[in-house]
């Protein structure tokens, strides 16, 4: 990344200590460079927000260190601004533990590129401290990096801002009654062992959807709760809606989230979000967001006519809302072939709706109440069966308001079409009954009919049932003709095997008694043959008369 020129840094400087001044973060302070103080046991200490200034050179003076102390959550804007013949680092130290036990260790630097020349430019650290303990050093280390004239002068600039969760300025409450005040967008927060409970307040009105989210950094493990106050007479409490736990051993870093969509008797209602410290300590991010309204979860208000429907899944649960200005919604189903729909709607118990189901532009049913007023909460149904089609049909729910007002659920099943597992029923209708005889033809066209719950993909015939010959086939929705023409194999009896096959696989083969006849070979001359059997009869019995006489 190229870093800005010099000139462009000390700008940055002045307008950064320029814009601490104007926001307040820190009086200014000044104290002097005291030494010996490079290293942490001999920190100079000042207060901060503050300013100090100091010198560095080459040979005696390489390091000057700063303790200040904080308090967890706060946080630090740290600048030092050397003059013109001077290159520095600054890094920010942290102590961790107490007693025998307490360390510091480095949490932030900025230092100079190993490169080109860094006279004069400023370094700066923005950091959120994040320790255990209520308070605490912290250590501003100021490096000598490079120099012109081997020496040089600084000013470093500490400002320290109170934690500042939901940009609130202070700490969340852990109390449901002093919970900050948001609204729906983007913020950041911190929690740890001592401030383990942060929790934000919303307000919401009827058929309104929350969500929320929060990402943890990677050493923090956050649970998320979501609640609404219920006001029973006066008397308050909080009902758990909805919430996202660790389940895992290790949950550091892993986003939470929660969703849900308000159902409430009151016009508003105030929700929630409590962001509980699970595992270690940290800053995280929430974000909000809230949808108006949410009809079939399509993430708005559904159409008020016909042409502008919400689409809807045909299995499981859609909320909806109707009220004074919105009076009525419309929701579309995708059908097919043979499925069985059943819708239930049930409003909440302070109001009444009004059902109708069209499917493909015609009234099928419609479910109102004779009495709105007095029967609120009732479910309104509306069933459907499609009958056998290739076709979709487009079926539209229309929801409307009878009394009151408020939220409703649409819940929605179906039964497909049944499975198919028998094979299709064929009919030798050519030759017909009863001896299914055929004379002279020898080549002939065998005509038939098939039926089946399904579609049948084809329908094949056979003398042997080891040669199949496809038929034309014709017809649909179950229905079908068929023909075929063949030779007939044999004289005399012959066996007419027809295969059909549906489009579920299901196979069927059907055997019919298929007779052939040839007639007797006849003469030239009609009658030919039975008189020249006269004459050969005649002739004969004249020869054996003469022999006779002899």
């Amino acid at each position: 990344m190229q870093l800005p020129s010099a000139r462009n840094r000390n700008a940055l400087a002045i307008f950064a200590t320029l814009l601490f001044v104007i926001c307040g973060l820190y009086p200014m302070l000044t104290a002097a460079d005291v030494e010996d103080n490079s290293s942490i046991a001999t920190a100079e200490a000042f207060s901060a927000p503050g300013s100090v200034s100091g010198h560095l050179n080459s040979s005696t003076d390489k390091d000057d260190i700063y303790k200040f102390q904080v308090v967890k959550g706060t946080i630090i804007t740290a600048v030092v601004q050397p003059d013109t013949n001077l290159g520095v680092n600054l890094y920010l130290w942290q102590q961790q533990g107490t007693g025998a036990n307490a360390k510091t260790v480095e949490v932030a630097s900025d230092r100079a590129a190993t490169v080109g020349i860094s006279y004069g430019v400023p370094r700066s650290i923005n950091y959120t401290c994040n320790s255990t303990y209520d308070s605490y050093w912290m250590y501003a280390w100021v490096g000598f990096y490079k120099s012109s004239t081997n020496d040089g002068t600084y000013t470093l600039t500490v400002g320290t801002k109170a934690q500042n969760d939901a940009g609130s300025g202070t700490d969340a409450s852990e109390f449901y009654p002093n919970a900050t005040l948001i609204v729906p967008g983007s913020y950041k927060g911190y929690v740890a062992p001592a401030d383990y409970t942060d929790i934000y307040k919303l307000v919401l009105v009827k058929g309104d959807g929350i969500y929320v989210t929060v990402q943890p950094e990677k050493a923090l493990s956050v649970n998320i709760y979501l609640l609404r106050e219920i006001n029973n007479d006066g008397i308050i409490s909080y009902e758990e809606l909805t919430k996202d736990k660790r389940t895992t051993e290790e949950g550091r870093g892993q986003m939470r989230h929660v969703s849900y969509v308000l159902n409430s008797r009151e016009n508003t209602t105030k929700m929630y979000v409590k962001v509980y410290r699970d595992q270690a300590f940290g800053n995280y991010s929430l974000d909000i967001k809230v949808d108006h309204q949410n009809d079939g979860g399509c993430g708005a208000d559904s159409g008020d006519d016909s042409a502008h429907p919400c689409l809807i899944k045909i299995s499981g649960n859609s909320p909806g809302f109707l009220k004074a200005t919105d009076v009525v919604d419309y929701y579309q189903f995708n059908l097919s072939d043979r499925m069985r729909l059943f819708v239930n709607i049930t409003p909440q118990n302070t109001m009444s709706i009004a059902v109708t189901l069209f499917v493909n532009g015609n009234q099928i049913s419609e479910d109102r109440a004779k009495h709105p007023d007095l029967e609120l909460g009732t479910t309104r149904r509306a069933n459907y069966t499609v009958i056998r089609t290739h076709d979709l049909y487009k079926a539209i729910l229309k929801v409307e308001l009878d009394s009151g007002n408020g939220n409703y659920t649409i819940a929605t099943s179906f039964v497909p079409k049944p499975v198919d597992k028998t094979a299709p029923v064929v009919v030798l209708t050519d030759p017909v009954l009863p001896k299914r005889e055929v004379k002279k033809i020898r080549i002939y066209n065998f005509k038939g009919t098939a039926t089946d719950f399904n579609e049948i993909s084809h329908i094949e015939l056979s003398f042997d049932q080891i040669t199949w010959f496809n038929t034309t086939l014709s017809g649909n929705l179950g229905q079908y003709n068929w023909n075929f023409t063949v030779r007939i194999p044999l004289k005399g009896n012959n066996t007419l095997y027809i295969r059909a096959t549906d489009d579920q696989g299901n196979m069927g083969v059907t055997g019919y008694y298929v007779t052939y006849r040839e007639e007797p070979k006849k003469g030239f001359i009609p009658g030919f043959e039975s008189v020249a059997l006269v004459a050969v009869v005649i002739v004969a019995a004249a020869m054996v008369g003469r022999r006779m006489k002899r």
